[in-house]
């Protein structure tokens, strides 16, 4: 059996990066506090007066990473924002397909669930990509971790205006027959593909998504759903005014004249609601 000291032990417990603990202590109920944002536990050992004994356990060194990476996104805000990206730089550079795709797939659900921090999770997405911190080589081509993030929103995107998706959520709603809980699951519905278009357009404002993308995007939610429908679909309206509300500092309107003028007729329409006119017409005051 071997067997350290505690104060041995202790030594690692404000290490940066899990993985730079020695391989032969990981195996210890040790507590690593990481820059103040997760107190991880390890493995429960027997404990005899000064001394803590090896288990036989091992840890999930990529379980205890993507936890780290979880509670920085989890926590990250305008007024941390600088602390936590220092912290996550300091990091070992990531180059683990697996943790990369599951850290952006955290990093899309917590969108879907909370837009309020759009704007800063699009700002660390940015940096996260400028400073070349994650990225991974498959089949001898690198993966770039913002071309990993666009393919999983493009297909985040492609489901959202998707006629028959959008069918079988409108049928979905239907069988709720409590109108009150039928409106709740509509609004919850409604707010996770929301998260997405609002992260598309902040990714937008620092460059991520380049202009030609944001025209098909625009171009989706602005047309109608079906070869039959003659109007564009009401969801897709409500995403299409967040997203230009989004981006309107920075979109180029002298390269949307065909979005433009279709804005005009849906602001005048009368067979859509005061509600999606008046707003619609808030969007042609700003353009001019």
């Amino acid at each position: 059996m071997i067997v350290y000291s505690k104060d041995f032990i202790k030594s690692f417990q404000y290490v940066n990066d899990p993985r730079d603990i020695p391989n032969e202590l990981k195996n210890f109920k040790l507590l690593i506090t990481k820059c103040n944002y997760i107190l991880e536990h390890l493995n429960i050992v027997s404990q005899e007066g000064d001394i803590w004994k090896l288990s036989d356990k091992e840890i999930d060194e990529e379980k205890l990473l993507l936890k780290n990476l979880n509670s920085i996104f989890n926590k990250i805000t305008d007024e941390n924002y600088d602390i936590l990206l220092n912290e996550l730089t300091r990091l070992e550079k990531i180059n683990n397909k697996n943790i990369i795709n599951r850290s952006i797939d955290i990093l899309i659900s917590n969108i879907k669930s909370n837009q309020v921090f759009c704007d800063t999770y699009a700002k660390l997405c940015k940096d996260i990509d400028k400073k070349n911190l994650w990225e991974y080589t498959e089949e001898n081509k690198i993966m770039y971790f913002s071309d990993v993030l666009i393919e999983k929103l493009h297909k985040e995107f492609i489901n959202i205006v998707d006629n028959e998706c959008r069918i079988k959520d409108y049928e979905y709603l239907k069988t709720i027959e409590d109108e009150e809980e039928r409106y709740e699951e509509e609004i919850k519905i409604k707010k996770k593909y929301n998260g997405i278009i609002l992260l598309l357009g902040h990714l937008f404002n620092y460059n991520i998504i380049k202009p030609k993308i944001l025209d098909l995007i625009l171009k989706y939610l602005i047309n109608p759903l079906g070869e039959e429908d003659n109007l564009p679909d009401k969801w897709n309206l409500d995403f299409l005014y967040n997203l230009l509300i989004a981006v309107q500092k920075n979109i180029s309107w002298n390269r949307q004249a065909k979005i433009i003028e279709i804005i005009k007729f849906i602001a005048v329409d009368k067979n859509l609601s005061n509600r999606v006119r008046f707003r619609f017409m808030d969007i042609v005051e700003k353009i001019k």
